[in-house]
């Protein structure tokens, strides 16, 4: 450890050694059916494309109003007899019912499994069962330090460090903390608040209360120290943010709680493996993800700890490629440092990619949005922080080392909480104003972006995608400069 790391923990010894985690589902010793999400059709998808149009044309009356998740309900969620039919049948199968604001979603719990009678084929869109066997994805990667390294003098990234690298907090103006605004992480497992508690105290953080709304999904070491991850260094960037953890089973579940309670910004660092069981499970997610945007939420995915594939395969995962989401890769930064060896200001960055992970990447199979370049497909990510293990956790009472874009997606979504705070109003969907900015970047405009040129997302023998000047499928734009990213939104 370097002189100056405050970190004060007494730790033990605990070897991780996992990179990107991949657990299946086990439902045979589980409750038949723990919560079953239903979904609805929707009114008025084409008037919805308009609206998130409109929405985003400084010309039009709709620029940046943002829908609340009952109006959104009222305008493009299932008639109102529609509902009334769908909750009259889960209520004879046993379900106590649950509605959602968006009048697009019902959730049947403590039920029995369920199938679509005839009447509601065109009402019904999917049946979510919460015991299905999926493979869900965690994006973080441990590392292999065992804690007594940290002491030897292993790279560690303190709280504190960060803002002063990317320019944010104080460098932006005084009381800039994320405070008034909400951050809801996506979770498959519970945090242990004594170690949010401890985490905080010793970065010198007011206390937080994690409000934690949902049950376990798939929960294990993995999923509880990627929860743990999301939370603290969500928390690092924004310590005056409140922080939502939805935990569920299948993504779908938990995306559906922080839109329907409508938090401020998202942030998610899991995911599900394509197959024929995972299918209407993204499909939802999808769905969720654009309606956050018409409510003004900023969404942040993990753009994948492997490169240039997904789950075995060389592809996008297709919920980092919402064209309504913003995709976050991974860097590996070498900021300057002072005589005691803090890092103190910005020095330059390379794309993550190491024995234990690479930056997530490539060319999806959605329609490139209009915000990117015209022809092809869309491409991720769109913007990049620090994903190497330098970042340092509190977990089960331990101090540990970890990484991935599952660091690099919380982080973004800290920053873009400060930027909600200082311009007083939510920013929400991000990506036409990034790749606006990016462009004027390239054309000798302010910068914004640190620009990563070095490095490549080959992982493993697979080959992936260099760096280079401007956009790339690696590290997008690059990595936030606060202080010039922060003035072109209060423009």
């Amino acid at each position: 450890m370097r002189p100056h790391i405050v970190f004060a923990l007494i730790v033990f010894a605990l070897i991780l050694t996992a990179t990107t985690l991949i657990a299946p589902a086990e439902c045979a010793s589980r409750p038949q059916v723990l919560q079953v999400l239903i979904g609805l059709v929707g009114r008025d998808e084409a008037a919805l494309t308009a609206l998130l149009e409109r929405q985003q044309d400084p010309g039009s009356a709709d620029y940046r109003r943002w829908l609340t998740p009952p109006e959104f309900g009222q305008r493009f969620g299932a008639t109102a007899a529609d509902l009334r039919r769908a909750s009259r049948w889960l209520r004879a199968e046993g379900c106590r019912v649950r509605r959602f604001a968006s009048r697009r979603l019902l959730a049947c719990v403590g039920g029995p499994r369920l199938e679509v009678p005839a009447a509601l084929r065109r009402v019904v869109t999917d049946i979510l069962a919460a015991d299905e066997p999926l493979e869900r994805v965690t994006r973080i990667t441990p590392s292999t330090t065992e804690p007594q390294a940290i002491l030897d003098g292993a790279r560690v990234l303190q709280p504190a460090e960060f803002p002063r690298i990317y320019g944010l907090g104080t460098a932006i103006g005084p009381d800039v903390d994320g405070r008034g605004q909400t951050i809801g992480l996506l979770g498959f497992a519970r945090v242990d608040p004594q170690d949010i508690a401890a985490f905080r105290q010793t970065a010198g953080f007011p206390a937080l209360e994690v409000e934690q709304i949902g049950a376990a999904g798939a929960d294990g070491p993995d999923t509880r120290l990627e929860a743990a991850l999301d939370v603290e260094w969500s928390g690092a960037i924004a310590p005056g943010a409140r922080i939502v953890l939805a935990v569920g089973e299948t993504v779908a579940d938990s995306l559906a709680a922080l839109v329907d309670r409508n938090v401020d910004v998202i942030s998610s660092s899991i995911s599900l493996c394509p197959s024929q069981q995972s299918r209407k499970f993204i499909r939802e997610a999808l769905r969720l993800i654009r309606q956050a945007s018409a409510q003004g939420q900023t969404v942040f995915q993990a753009s994948g700890d492997q490169g240039a594939t997904f789950c075995k395969k060389r592809r996008v995962d297709p919920m980092v490629a919402s064209p309504w989401g913003t995709a976050v890769g991974g860097t590996d930064p070498s900021p300057e440092q002072d005589a005691t060896g803090a890092f103190v200001a910005y020095g330059t960055e390379v794309v993550w990619g190491d024995t234990d992970g690479a930056s997530g990447g490539g060319r999806s199979s959605f329609p490139r949005p209009a915000w990117q370049r015209k022809g092809g497909t869309r491409t991720v990510p769109d913007v990049a922080f620090p994903a190497s293990a330098i970042y340092p956790v509190v977990f089960g009472g331990q101090l540990v080392l970890v990484g991935g874009t599952s660091a690099a997606a919380p982080t973004w979504a800290g920053a873009i909480t400060q930027l909600n705070q200082v311009l007083g109003r939510r920013v929400g969907f991000l990506n036409r104003e990034l790749y606006s900015l990016g462009q004027q970047q390239q054309s000798g405009g302010a910068a914004v972006f640190h620009d990563i040129t070095q490095g490549s997302s080959t992982f493993h023998g697979v080959r992936g995608f260099a760096a280079g000047p401007g956009y790339d499928l690696v590290t997008g734009w690059g990595s936030m400069n606060g202080p010039e990213f922060f003035a072109a939104f209060a423009r």
